[in-house]
């Protein structure tokens, strides 16, 4: 559901949020982690923000592990002024705290969070943000191509397709998933979600949060596998979120911004676990578009990009 602002009126931000630095990133954290950013699922009663802990993760050089225990507090206000409190639990020396404030606005198709925030850590001074809307699933259609590494693992060009919505409880729900040969030899399907969460794959659902989702399927005989991936532009590179740089230095695109808060397209990595041969194949830079209806289009992919938007690379090293 698209979040919607009127005067006098307070804004509904409930759903999935990106959230990007601006400024205040120290060079140490830009040196080890890169731009500090917040990926998350808020959750709004009234006029009372919560977030869903165990979806959501981050960037950011203060928090020690990433995910899971991030708690985000706050309140939209009549306004369209939107407070909120982020603590890292994590931290093996304190709890670091952002406290954000943004004002909401929706315009040319896009809904963001723009504003400043004041933090507590040690790696993200005080600063400025943006973040990003990214609107829920419901039951659109996939098709692209799982991809292998430059070196090792999993084949190359493997036609794979999916169809993803919304759970009442916001996990994400992944149906008709199919594989072509020859990854399609390693399972017995039909497949199901895993939204347990399953301590298997670090006790996170299949989930989407921020510019992210979080795929984990189970065949009929334990096979398993995992799709991570993120929201992109057009130009196959930058996320679909506001100001989240590209690893390459370059600055975020002013154009070509038709896809900025949509899930057109997803970069997608994988992985397998498995009792055959197919046990531990993987790989990524896989692009995969919405389908239109009676229509089919191919995006070929450059499979030589930033590694650091594999955004939970780390739940399965």
């Amino acid at each position: 559901m698209l979040a919607t602002f009127a005067s006098a009126s307070t804004p509904n931000v409930q759903g999935r949020w990106e959230f990007v630095t601006l400024t205040g990133d120290t060079p140490t954290q830009l040196n080890q982690s890169g731009q500090s950013v917040l990926s998350t699922y808020l959750l709004q009663s009234g006029s009372t923000i919560t977030n869903i802990k165990n979806v959501t993760t981050d960037f950011f050089l203060d928090d020690a592990v990433g995910y899971n225990t991030v708690v985000i507090t706050g309140t939209a206000n009549l306004n369209g002024t939107v407070n909120l409190t982020v603590v890292f639990n994590n931290s093996a020396t304190n709890k670091p705290t952002l406290n954000y404030t943004g004002t909401y606005s929706t315009s040319s198709g896009y809904t963001k969070l723009t504003g400043s925030f004041t933090s507590t850590g040690q790696y993200t001074t005080n600063g400025t943000f943006v973040a990003t809307f990214f609107p829920d699933f419901t039951g659109q259609s996939y098709s692209g191509a799982l991809d292998g590494p430059d070196t090792g693992s999993g084949p190359t060009e493997v036609p794979a397709s999916f169809t993803m919505a919304m759970n009442s409880d916001h996990t994400l729900k992944v149906t008709n998933f199919q594989v072509s040969a020859p990854l399609a030899a390693c399972f017995v399907p039909p497949f199901h979600t895993i939204n347990d969460p399953d301590p298997r794959f670090s006790g996170t659902p299949t989930n989407a949060s921020g510019v992210s989702i979080s795929i984990y399927l189970e065949d009929t005989v334990g096979g398993k596998i995992w799709l991570n991936g993120y929201s992109i532009l057009g130009d196959g590179k930058n996320t679909a979120a506001f100001g989240e740089l590209y690893g390459d230095g370059t600055a975020y695109p002013t154009t070509g911004l038709g896809s900025v808060g949509t899930n057109n397209t997803y970069e997608v990595y994988y992985g397998i676990t498995t009792n055959n041969s197919c046990n531990g194949l993987g790989g990524g830079d896989a692009p995969f578009q919405v389908q239109v209806p009676r229509t089919h289009r191919h995006v070929d992919g450059d499979h030589d990009r930033d590694r650091r938007h594999h955004r939970r690379d780390r739940d399965h090293d």
